[in-house]
């Protein structure tokens, strides 16, 4: 495999993953909002916000981020493959079931 495409792939999953993780932020600040009535915390490891509430907004921050980041991730090797006519590196054939 050329050198270019892993670093070409790995610039592709860096990029979807900054994305995917403001837009799990923006969209769970969002909804943070409407459920609690209160603004989203600027930040989990925050010393002054409760346990309960830096662990919630945790979990659902990399809950949605994780998810955004396999739609876009898969959006982009279908792309890279179609493009290349091969999976982008690091990704294998799936085996038939």
């Amino acid at each position: 495999m050329a050198k270019d495409s892993k670093l070409a792939w790995k610039a592709i999953s860096t990029v979807v993953g900054i994305i995917a993780g403001m837009a799990a932020k923006k969209a769970v600040g969002a909804a943070w909002q409407r459920t609690t009535g209160n603004a989203p915390p600027v930040s989990a490891e925050h010393p002054d916000l409760a346990l309960p509430a830096a662990l919630t907004w945790a979990m659902a921050v990399g809950a949605v981020a994780a998810v955004v980041k396999a739609c876009l991730t898969r959006q982009a090797a279908s792309r890279w493959r179609g493009l290349t006519g091969a999976l982008p590196p690091g990704l294998d054939e799936l085996e038939s079931i």
